[in-house]
């Protein structure tokens, strides 16, 4: 399955935002109904909002960098690979933290692989050697 982490970083920002008044809108009778979408499903439990913030601290630095090398006309080495190494580390740390969980541990496991498969490839052109020399 394809994701679009930065959206899903974006979105998540919102819904946390919003965390003290959505329980409130999806427990409002109007939108619980017989003819209405039924919302009240919808509320989330505390355990369901710690996955979210969870999340949102592991995808964040990567919207960031995404955002920040964007800023530039195209994403230079010398200004990737510093990226690359910083958001290898909070991967590391985030599958390393036992007080997350074991979803989250998960995807930043897999995250930290495919980072590796990318980071992996700078070892196959000399513009990597030549940018950080």
């Amino acid at each position: 399955v394809k994701t679009r982490w930065n959206t899903v970083a974006v979105v998540l920002e919102r819904i946390l935002e919003l965390k003290d008044v959505l329980p409130e809108l999806c427990d409002m009778h109007r939108f619980n109904g017989d003819r209405s979408a039924r919302l009240r499903r919808y509320i989330l439990s505390n355990e369901e909002w710690a996955v979210l913030e969870q999340l949102y601290r592991l995808l964040d630095p990567f919207l960031f960098a995404t955002n920040d090398i964007s800023l530039s006309t195209r994403g230079l080495v010398h200004e990737v690979i510093p990226y690359m190494d910083v958001l290898t580390a909070h991967l590391d740390d985030f599958q390393d933290d036992l007080s997350l969980t074991s979803a989250i541990r998960a995807a930043a496991k897999r995250g930290r692989l495919m980072l590796s498969k990318y980071y992996s490839l700078t070892d196959e052109t000399p513009i990597f050697r030549i940018a950080m020399s």
